[in-house]
Formats: C-alpha cells, structure tokens, sequence
C-alpha cells in the first residue's frame, strides 16, 4: 500500500512536475505548513494539464488506468491512477467496507454504482468490495441497466445492501412497488453523488421500508479518498479518513474555519496520489466541520461550492438547489426531482417545472394549481419572469415519482433547453 507523508508528497511534486514546481517556486524547503501551501487555482491547474501534455504529472503515464469526471459541471477531465495507486485506493475502501460496519459478513450487496464511457464508479466499487476482508457476494449490475431489470434481479437475489447515487435507487423502489411488493430485505442503501432532500429521505422509508440511509465513501477523482461514513453518522455525513487525505474547509478568503457549523469550501489533499498530486485541490462542495476537532473528525456536506446558474426567462436560476429549496414546502406531495424545461410555442418562451413527486401521505392528490401557487411564493424568480414579459408563460407538471436521468450518469438533467427546435 503506497500512502506518503505531505512533506514527501511536495518534494516529489516541486521536483518533477512543472506545475508544481512553478507554484511552490517561493516555498522555504523547510519549515511550512500545510496552511502555507497556495490553494489550487482550478483552472490555471487544467489549462496545463492535458493527457498528452500535462505539465502536473510527476511521471510517464505507462501502467493502471485511466478514468475521467462526468462533466456535469464543465467538460469531462481525464485523470490517470497508477498500478500501484489503484491497489492502495481499493484496498483502502474494501478496509472501510470491513471498518465501518456498513456491510455484513456474506450479505448481498448490489453494486449500482454508474459504468459509463471512462467513468470508474462501478470499477471502483467493484474492485472494493472484492478486496475487502468483508467476504459478500456481489451482484455487479450497475445502474446502466434497465429499472425493470435491476427491479427483477431485486426480486430473485433480495440483497440486503445496495451501493448507487440517489436517482437511480429512487427509481428501483418506485419501479418495485409498482408492483406491490416490498423490498423488506434491503437493510443499507449506501448512497453517493447528490445531497438527498428530506423529502427524498421520506420516500426512501417509504419504498425500502427497513432500510437505513448510509454515505459510502466520500471520494473525487482527482484527489482520491477523503472520507468514510461509520455508524455515528447521518445521511449526509463523514468523517475524514485522515489515512490517505488531508480535508479543509475554507473560508472565502482561503482561511481555514476550524469551529462546528460554519460553512466554507472543501479543500483536499490526497496522500495517495503522486501521478498527478492533488495538494490542496478544490473538490467543488461546499462543507462544514459536525463535530469537534480529532482522529476521523466529522464533516458534512451541504451541496456544490459553485452553484451552476442559469438565465432562465431573464432570471438567474440555482438549478441545483431548486429541489431542496421546495423539499418539504408542498404539504400535498413529496417533491423527488425538479427538471425545468424551456420551450418556444407560437413564437413565445413557455418554462415547466416538471415535479418528479409522490403523494405525502397515502391517497393524497395534489392540486396542480395549489402547487403551482406554492411554487410561486418560494421560488418568486418565476413570477417575476412573467410580469417581466421575459416569458409568456411560467407553469408546472407534475410527473411520476420515476426520475428521467441522462446520459448514462444516473444523475437528473435539471435544464432541457427545447427552443428552436421544430
């Protein structure tokens, strides 16, 4: 297992990437702190990072894998793990499986993590689970496949654990009690990707009934392992896996906030990684310390650390919080997904708000006009597009609780752009 100390890990990076070299070209040899080191520049940090020309490798790329980002937030970014990174990140994760208690010796656990183009989620947790001194038998669908399939393969396997981001085990259990059965034997739902909603949470305990809600590991591709759940923590809980990872959280002025519930960005440094160093590395979350200073300290997540905004109709939109600000709002219904689509009819811009949501309560109806009007007073950027004369027409639809993903990502395109097409 290949884990370095940060005093290596910045030697090794000052002396063979030129990147690096470049950064820390006024850093003292001795006597800094990991405080003292610059914040990474993210896109000073890509503009020379190229596969086929990286200034930041420290090496040749000639042996592990290759894997990239989804590009959900910008274009995808290639990174490179060595033979011997790899090996340490998944034994490192199959050890947490076996340290946190989160799966059980010779349990079932389906492995729903996403297997598409050069995206490693699957890989990983494949591999995890297969070095882990946990022995379990491993059902290795990933969430590419059909809902239907994956709900037949529930019903012929009934595994107590399942591993996938949010959407796609939202979808498992509407699609199971679609059929009026109950996946009672599902006790773990390891979640990762996307914050989950409190509504989200209530439709969990709905469709998997005696499941609890777990993180798995909180990881990036480029900086590796940060974090790992045990069962002292909450849904959106972690703890930091001070074994491989430096975490910070940072104010806006770069400063580390040391106090409980004080939110700022998360900073990382892996001490796995020499390939392509991430030494103090923005992961792109926003985070805030949950429990006091120590070995393991708690953190939790609270959602990305740059909003991805949209001009919608003449108003900024944060597309990404659009689900949590209307979790819990609409007495009516649960709200699951929020997708906005904009389309033009009869030469005017119409907007929908397309509501993936299930009743509240067990028979319950919603109103689509007292949704709407609910809407309304939360959000109020949508009505001040239509007094704005930006759109024609602001309204909602509110669909099945069967979440449309994209893309292969499991994850739910928020924006679909329609106008001007025939």
């Amino acid at each position: 297992m290949q884990v370095f100390t940060l005093e290596t890990l910045v030697a090794l990076a000052r002396e063979r990437s030129p990147y690096y070299r470049k950064l820390y070209r006024d850093l003292p040899r001795s006597g800094w702190r990991l405080r003292d080191l610059p914040i990474i520049d993210l896109e000073d940090f890509w503009a020379v990072n190229d596969f086929n020309g990286s200034q930041v490798y420290t090496d040749t790329v000639f042996d592990g894998l290759i894997g990239s980002t989804t590009g959900t937030t910008g274009s995808p970014k290639v990174i490179p793990y060595t033979r011997e990174e790899w090996r340490t990140t998944i034994e490192l994760v199959g050890r947490m499986f076996w340290m946190s208690g989160v799966i059980k010796p010779g349990q079932r656990v389906a492995n729903l993590a996403t297997a598409v183009r050069l995206y490693t989620s699957h890989l990983f947790v494949h591999d995890a689970l297969q070095v882990s001194p946990i022995r379990c038998l491993e059902l290795a669908m990933s969430s590419n496949t059909t809902v239907d399939f994956i709900a037949d393969a529930f019903d012929m396997f009934r595994p107590e654990a399942a591993i996938g981001m949010v959407v796609p085990l939202l979808n498992i259990g509407t699609e199971i009690a679609g059929r009026s059965k109950t996946p009672d034997y599902v006790s773990r739902l390891l979640c990762g990707g996307e914050i989950i909603s409190d509504d989200q949470l209530a439709y969990f305990g709905r469709v998997y009934p005696n499941a609890r809600i777990c993180g798995s590991v909180y990881a990036t591709h480029e900086a590796g392992i940060l974090g790992l759940w045990d069962e002292s923590c909450g849904p959106q809980e972690m703890r930091v896996y001070d074994e491989c990872a430096l975490l910070e959280i940072v104010d806006a002025s770069g400063n580390p906030i040391e106090e409980e519930g004080q939110p700022g960005t998360v900073i990382a440094t892996s001490l796995t990684k020499s390939l392509m160093p991430a030494i103090r590395y923005p992961t792109g979350d926003r985070g805030v310390w949950a429990g006091p200073p120590g070995p393991g300290r708690k953190f939790r997540l609270l959602g990305r650390a740059q909003p991805r905004l949209y001009d919608i109709g003449g108003q900024t939109i944060d597309v990404d919080d659009l689900g949590l600000t209307l979790s819990g709002s609409i007495p009516e219904i649960l709200v699951l997904s929020v997708q906005l689509v904009q389309e033009t009819r009869e030469g005017a811009e119409v907007v929908t708000m397309r509501i993936s949501h299930a009743p509240r309560t067990t028979g319950a109806s919603a109103d689509v006009r007292a949704v709407e009007e609910r809407v309304r007073m939360r959000v109020p950027a949508f009505a001040a597009m239509e007094r704005s004369g930006a759109v024609s027409r602001f309204k909602i639809e509110l669909a099945s609780p069967m979440i449309e993903v994209s893309g292969g990502l499991g994850k739910l395109q928020r924006v679909i752009d329609r106008r001007g097409r025939a």
